[in-house]
């Protein structure tokens, strides 16, 4: 329990009062983060993802379930979708 007690201890200190953050993080409000990928924090301090989406690369993106694909901001079932048959965009022919 000490140990993990310090632990906290130096990770929050290593961020907060302007102290530098590891590398790839960024300092808000007095927390360390990666913008990268932090869905409240995305791209910068303060950025909050939206329900439904997650952050990538910096910005905030749809977050589709596994065997779906995100076909201009709506998620697909490339399998089955008429509209969207194995690829974004691909109508199926008549029959």
């Amino acid at each position: 329990m000490r140990h993990a007690i310090l632990a906290s201890f130096f990770i929050v200190w290593g961020c907060a009062g302007g102290e530098t953050c590891p590398a790839n993080t960024f300092e808000c409000g007095g927390m360390c983060y990666e913008l990268s990928s932090d869905d409240g924090n995305c791209g910068a301090c303060g950025v909050t993802c939206d329900d439904g989406q997650v952050c990538e690369g910096s910005v905030c993106v749809l977050s589709c379930a596994e065997g779906m694909s995100d076909c201009s901001g709506v998620c697909r079932d490339l399998s089955s979708d008429t509209y969207n048959c194995g690829i974004c965009g691909m109508t199926c022919g008549a029959g």
